[in-house]
Order: C-alpha cells, then structure tokens, then sequence
C-alpha cells in the first residue's frame, strides 16, 4: 500500500460496509502480496538448501501437480519460464499422472491443506511409480505421511484461505524448480517486488476502477468472461477463479488465439448476457494485438461491453504480479460492492464433506 493510506481508507474508497463484510481480511491478504513473497523468498531458499534432492541435472522437467488455489502458481512459473528454458513444465490438475511422467521429471505436488484428494492420490501415484516428489502443503494428510516415510515436504504457513497463499506458493515452488528448470527464479521475484513497489498505488486505483465498472455491468446481469493469451494465462485465470471464489458469481475464462477459432460466433447468438476483460502485458505481439483489435470492433458493432486491463511493469515478473494483483483486489472490492464476505466458500467445503463421506480417500491407508 502507498505511503499515508491505510486498510481502512482502502475500504472506505470501496464501501461504507467494506470492513465489516471482509471479516476475514482477505483485501489485506491481497494487499500484502508483495511483504509476504519477499518474505517467503527468504524463508523457502533456506527451506529448500535443507533438503535432500537429486542432483538438478538428472531432470529434464518439472511436473507441478494441484487443485484450485493451489494450482495457480504452477501456472505462473509457467507463464514466467517455460520460453526460457529447455526443461518441461508440465501443470497436472487430475487424479491421474500421464504415462510419460518418470524419475527423470521431479514430482511437486501442491496442496495447501494437505488434504485435497487429487493431489494425495497424485503423491501416492508418483511414490508407487518411483518418481522423486516432493510435498509442499500447511500440513494434513499430505505433510504427515510425507514425514512419515522421509520424504521432502515444504511446509507453508497454516491457517490462510489456499487462494490468499498464492505468495507463498510461488515463492516455495521457484525455490524448488530454480535449479532444476536453470534460472534464477527467486532473483527474478526480487527484483519484480523491487519494481511493483513503485507502482502499487496504481494497482489499486486500476483495481478499484475495474471492480466498480464490473459492478454495474453484473448489476444489470452481464456475466464478466476474462480474455488472456501466454505468457499472461496466470494472471487472466486467476481473475476468472478469484471471481467465483471471492465475489460468489460466475465468471469464464478464453484463451487467445483460441477463441478466435471457435467462442467467437457465440457473438452471433441471440445470447449476449457477457461483460468482456482483456489482460494484456507489454510482450504482447503484433498477431495478437490485431487479433484483440478485431473483437473489440466485434463488440462495438454489438453493444458488447469491454475493458483493458494492463500490466504496468518493464519485467515480465512484475507485469505477472502486477496483473494478478489487480485482479484480486477487482474480485474482492467487486464481493464487497455486491454486500458479499469474501472469504467463505460454503459450497466447495459441502463437496469435500460429501466426497468424504461417498469416497472417503485415505492417503495413511493407502500406503499402509
């Protein structure tokens, strides 16, 4: 946050009833993003020194294994290295692992909780097929058996939603991946916090402008579809899941080129319910730019309504952090208009009770 402006002149700007509706204080946890990876950089390089892993070179990949909250980081590893680096990233998000994945790709699997059941299953997997993996999770069944049997485990900090470790996450994955994928993912972070610190006011206006534009168009049941292309698919997928999770509306997702090939004659339907988001960065190509161009004037002729969101950084990482930044504070301020908490997720907490008690995964019995 700028110099001079507090948390609460923040929900002030939102609403009257900001504060008492954010009882869990998940703006805050947006707002800190930058605090809480500087320091998670620290803590995670000493973290991941103490381990005993493979030697680097006997990687050609990395494999990045979870769900919801704790997927997205993958994603952003991938959005910030996969041009640049000759190893595999490859994002897993089912409850299975591909045939390809051997011992010559390193297993992370991420689960803040500890308890997600894909990402125990995946562990049990990568363990009966000898694939070298490593948890990184809060605690649950995940960090226990992990314990257990002597294998590697990152814990995080306990009691934060999955969704607001996102800082946390990226920094304890790069530390992980670093040498594996050879770069200097952390020094990169770094220098990102020392950019975005130079621009976090604009972050939050542009945030805070987008979340009241938004508003209106719910408001009038327009349903927000959030646009994105690589290396910006991070930022762009998380505004989409951070709607549904923290303003409690449904939100969807495109990605370009894509789109262009397909989703584009839905515009010819009778159907036009959508408000539109772009999320564009400085890398943005010209294929691209005309390609966004062309559906902006699709929109125009169809009374389709459309907004820009750009990151406002020279480094890619920052842009990344910028980005995703923005989104968050536009899906929580946007819960807060619509008189919304956002932090509880009643209906994902139902599933997992229901899957218990159908399913009952246990990852103690599996491996006993």
């Amino acid at each position: 946050m700028g110099a001079g402006i507090s948390i609460d002149d923040i929900y002030s700007l939102v609403s009257p009833k900001a504060k008492l509706l954010d009882s869990s204080g998940m703006l805050l946890h947006a707002l800190s993003m930058p605090k809480y990876l500087s320091e998670s950089i620290v803590r995670y390089k000493e973290d991941v020194s103490k381990l005993t892993l493979p030697d680097p070179s006997t990687f050609d990949g990395v494999v990045i294994s979870g769900m919801g909250g704790s997927f997205i980081s993958g994603l952003f590893l991938q959005d910030l290295a996969s041009d640049r680096s000759s190893k595999a990233i490859i994002l897993n998000r089912d409850v299975r692992l591909p045939r390809f994945i051997d011992e010559k790709k390193l297993l992370v699997a991420v689960s803040y909780s500890g308890n997600t059941e894909e990402t125990l299953r995946i562990y049990l997997e990568g363990l009966r097929r000898n694939i070298p993996v490593v948890a990184v999770t809060s605690g649950g069944e995940l960090a226990a058996v992990s314990e257990k049997l002597g294998k590697p485990v990152i814990r995080l900090p306990p009691g934060i939603p999955p969704r607001a470790a996102f800082p946390h996450l990226t920094a304890a994955i790069a530390a992980l991946t670093s040498s594996v994928l050879g770069l200097d993912l952390l020094g990169e972070l770094r220098r990102a916090i020392d950019e975005l610190a130079k621009r976090e006011d604009s972050v939050l206006s542009d945030g805070l402008a987008l979340s009241r534009l938004l508003f209106s168009d719910v408001q009038n049941n327009l349903t927000p579809l959030i646009y994105g292309y690589s290396p910006y698919l991070s930022p762009a997928y998380r505004f989409k899941t951070q709607i549904n999770e923290n303003s409690k509306i449904h939100a969807f997702f495109g990605e370009l080129p894509e789109v262009n090939h397909n989703e584009i004659m839905g515009w010819n339907g009778v159907l036009k319910s959508f408000t539109v988001v772009f999320v564009r960065g400085r890398e943005e190509p010209k294929y691209m730019e005309a390609r966004i161009e062309f559906l902006e004037n699709l929109f125009d002729k169809n009374n389709i309504r459309f907004y820009n969101l750009h990151g406002n950084c020279e480094k890619r990482a920052c842009e990344l952090l910028s980005l995703i930044m923005k989104a968050d504070v536009v899906s929580i301020a946007l819960a807060l208009l619509l008189g919304v908490d956002p932090t509880p997720v009643d209906t994902i907490t139902q599933l997992k009770k229901f899957l218990d008690s159908k399913i009952g995964f246990s990852l103690h019995r599996e491996i006993n």
